[in-house]
């Protein structure tokens, strides 16, 4: 299936799949929020207006 014809219904009617979405699934996971690292907030501080302003799909990602 080429990306310009992709659509989730087609997915879904070729490969007969279910999706369910209404599901969260770290409900029993004790997860815990943590400080991000020096280095991440740095990067993050240095790239992220450059990514914002090239302003494509493949920058933001």
């Amino acid at each position: 299936m080429a990306y310009s014809t992709f659509t989730l219904k087609k997915v879904k009617d070729e490969f007969n799949l279910t999706v369910i979405e209404n599901i969260n699934l770290f409900r029993d996971q004790k997860i815990q929020p943590f400080e991000i690292s020096d280095f991440l907030k740095l990067t993050l501080k240095r790239y992220v207006p450059l990514a914002l302003s090239v302003n494509t799909e493949k920058s933001r990602s």
